[in-house]
């Protein structure tokens, strides 16, 4: 594992569990440090949240993101990615659990979209399970790590949309004959390229129905360019 993630990571677990053990409540605001007990945001932080809050039907039939990618839905996905706190995927899952669009069959199976081995070992946790799981949890379903990556990818920052559909071709494959309906979980939807790579293994491998939910969504008409270049500027933070 490369030494300054790794530590970055580490960093961040024991700065999480220090101030967990110090307050068995959380006191301050994760993203602006201001006391919000006995919640993970404050006041005005979940309101700035729910200001960039997007329509169920923004995206497309069966894919819905819950915030636009702006603000302090942002910063949490870049907390959660590539800081390591933990914390931030169930802030989220709060408010996707609660605005998810879809009137889910019973037996939905939740799943997510499995991050590169280079990826993993550089950031020390896998955000996308934790975000799914945790979801999952909310909405008493059950999570299974349906996908697995048939080959490592180059990351698809600074990449178009044709050129990350390329990237991504046959990247996926489920690990399991499926016969349930399937929501997948992601952190941003951004072209797509991700989301319908991964559902279409999904349907190969049989799942009669998938949806897909992500936190953020890059709204079309704007530019990505912060997208593209998140990580690079998110990993001084520690």
């Amino acid at each position: 594992m490369p030494l300054l993630p790794a530590l970055r990571a580490f960093f961040a677990r024991l700065l999480t569990d220090a101030d967990d053990a110090l307050f068995p409540q959380r006191v301050l605001c994760l993203t602006c440090g201001a006391v919000s007990l006995p919640n993970a945001l404050c006041p005005s932080c979940l309101a700035a949240l729910d200001a960039f809050r997007l329509p169920g039907d923004a995206l497309a039939p069966n894919v819905a993101a819950v915030w636009s990618y702006h603000g302090i839905g942002r910063q949490l996905v870049l907390m959660l990615k590539y800081s390591g706190i933990a914390e931030c995927a169930q802030v989220l899952a709060d408010g996707m659990a609660s605005a998810c669009p879809f009137a889910l069959p019973p037996d939905t199976i939740v799943t997510s979209v499995p991050m590169t081995k280079k990826h993993r070992d550089a950031r020390g946790i896998d955000h996308g399970q934790l975000l799914a799981e945790a979801f999952a949890q909310r909405r008493n379903l059950p999570y299974q790590p349906l996908l697995t990556r048939t080959r490592e990818t180059a990351t698809q920052q600074g990449l178009n949309a044709a050129q990350r559909r390329k990237n991504l071709h046959g990247a996926f494959a489920a690990t399991t004959r499926i016969s349930t309906p399937v929501l997948l979980i992601d952190d941003v939807y951004t072209t797509g390229s991700t989301t319908e790579t991964c559902t279409a293994a999904l349907r190969a491998a049989g799942a009669p129905e998938v949806f897909v939910l992500t936190a953020l969504a890059v709204v079309m008409g704007e530019e990505d360019d912060d997208v593209m270049t998140d990580e690079g500027d998110w990993k001084g933070i520690l």
